[in-house]
């Protein structure tokens, strides 16, 4: 790799790094706002995160769209412009929440005209976040690695893993010792600095990723004749639902449906609510869900080697469904906790080994006028099985119901395995870059 090359990729990562710890840390602190403004309305932060996901996964395709008909620095300036809105628009919310309820002039109720104002206010301000930091993420995982690092694709794409991941596990422990640290000053100090942390990394960022980008030349879709926006869904569904990629990218979704999740809500609730399981075993669990996720981006660089890149990718969702038929076997059959937990951890594996797989066949078989298109229509379907595996944690709110949610998770992983490993079989003569 030629010495440009090197500071380009460190580059990368380096704004990468800061992206996904900004992220990670305010995605943690939200939540934990809430329950400092309201501390006995937690129905709060779930209807916020509800209605967020729903207008986020609407919206998503149609920026999606739009990224193919921008040039790179208008990419650049949308991504970072939406999510520095969103970060202070939503701190000012959380502060003038906190001062007028402290006052007793907003009550988080429906029947609060203010408060349901600040509510949609607040949901938006989320959407903008997310849909800046969708925007980021596919223009540096599917626009600027794949032309960069043609040749060390499969190497890279397991290093920006590895930060995502890392980031995952430490920036919410992180920002945990902050928000405790700072309370003894101000129930909100913590929630402030985290706000700084984010606006101040933008900056940095921009100017790394600016500095790489210098070096792409983006192929760039015509402006489009105005049309209605249910014909840009119309058009976008029948893209995507044509396109060579769409089994992929619909199996991985299928994964995204399961509450096997060792840092997800649902399973969370339950081992402690149904299980009594202390809470510093559930917090040593969800941590060895990211050692094990981490293993995968060692594990598949490997497996590309000898298998290539379909073969690689099958036997990482292979993997993921038979473990969480053990998982399933474990907890339906013999209530062996230690079995569950071993059986879940290990399908960590086989989820982040594909996920780098179908990440690295969008980045080789989707064209450059087409990524932002794909992609957003693939994170609305991820964020719409998110949302649907929400709506049914709320319909199974006994603790003897959550075997429902376990076998119905293995059902949709098991699923996608079978629609992956079908099209894998129908293109497994197809030539592939598979560096």
């Amino acid at each position: 790799m030629s010495q440009v090359n090197v500071v380009i990729r460190r580059n990368l990562l380096l704004s990468r790094l800061l992206t996904r710890s900004g992220d990670q840390a305010w995605d943690f602190a939200l939540p934990l706002a809430f329950i400092i403004v309201f501390p006995q309305n937690i129905a709060l932060g779930i209807g916020l995160y509800f209605l967020y996901k729903l207008l986020y996964s609407l919206i998503a395709p149609v920026i999606g769209e739009r990224i193919d008909e921008w040039s790179a620095k208008k990419i650049l300036r949308q991504g970072i412009g939406l999510q520095t809105i969103a970060v202070l628009v939503g701190g000012a919310l959380i502060w003038w929440l906190y001062t007028q309820s402290q006052n007793g002039l907003v009550q988080a109720t429906s029947s609060s005209g203010l408060f349901m104002l600040w509510f949609l206010a607040m949901t938006v301000t989320m959407v903008v976040g997310s849909l800046g930091a969708m925007i980021m993420d596919i223009f540096i995982t599917q626009v600027l690695v794949p032309v960069l690092f043609k040749e060390d694709l499969t190497k890279v794409n397991a290093t920006i893993r590895q930060i995502d991941l890392g980031t995952e596990v430490g920036a919410p422990v992180l920002t945990g010792v902050i928000i405790a640290a700072s309370a003894a000053f101000h129930p909100l100090a913590g929630f402030t600095v985290i706000a700084l942390w984010n606006v101040l990394s933008f900056f940095p960022e921009y100017l790394l990723v600016r500095s790489s980008r210098q070096n792409v030349n983006l192929e760039v879709k015509a402006l489009p004749v105005p049309v209605s926006m249910l014909r840009k869904y119309r058009a976008g569904f029948r893209a995507f639902f044509t396109h060579r990629l769409n089994i992929p990218i619909l199996a991985y979704s299928m994964l995204w449906f399961s509450a096997l999740s060792p840092h997800g809500v649902l399973l969370t609730t339950f081992l402690k609510g149904g299980w009594q399981i202390p809470e510093q075993d559930i917090g040593l669990f969800r941590g060895l869900g990211a050692v094990f996720g981490v293993s995968s981006t060692f594990f598949f660089p490997l497996l590309v080697r000898r298998l290539n890149l379909l073969g690689a990718s099958a036997s990482m969702i292979c993997l993921q469904a038979f473990c969480v038929i053990a998982a399933v076997s474990a907890f339906v059959f013999c209530a062996n906790h230690w079995l569950f937990f071993v059986a879940v951890l290990v399908s960590r594996i086989g989820l982040y080994g594909f996920m780098q797989g179908e990440t690295q066949l969008r980045q080789i078989w989707c064209a450059p006028g087409e990524k932002g298109q794909i992609n957003g229509f693939a994170s609305a379907i991820n964020n719409s099985a998110t949302l649907l595996l929400l709506l049914a944690g709320t319909f199974f709110t006994n603790p003897d119901d959550f075997v429902i949610l376990v076998i119905g998770s293995a059902f949709f992983v098991c699923l996608g395995a079978i629609m992956f490993m079908t099209w894998a079989w129908k293109n497994r003569h197809e030539r592939l870059s598979l560096s």
